[in-house]
């Protein structure tokens, strides 16, 4: 859902280009990738009961930074902003799609 919200007809209206993570977007990141191995370790072991909820968690972190960020509104008066927004959640959903 986070990777369709941001690679839509947000994107387009930003001429198709990601641009630079904010700093929420580089904290969000930063915890996406911190829980790696983590994840990997439930992966390991089998518990995919375990990597679901982990990974379910962080994608709710992700669409609260995107909701809060609502670029849908700012991409016509802030275009860099916007472009932020979706850059930071397209590389999440990239991350979360890999674990």
């Amino acid at each position: 859902n986070l990777a369709s919200r941001a690679g839509g007809s947000l994107l387009d209206k930003l001429g198709r280009r990601t641009g630079v993570l904010p700093e929420s977007g580089r904290a969000l990141i930063q915890a996406i990738r911190a829980e790696r191995a983590e994840i990997e370790q439930a992966y390991e072991q089998g518990d995919f009961a375990r990597v679901t909820r982990s990974v379910m968690a962080l994608a709710d972190r992700a669409n609260k930074l995107f909701n809060e960020e609502a670029p849908w509104k700012s991409v016509a008066s802030a275009p860099e902003a916007a472009r932020g927004a979706v850059s930071t959640a397209l590389q999440a959903a990239r991350l979360l799609g890999i674990y």
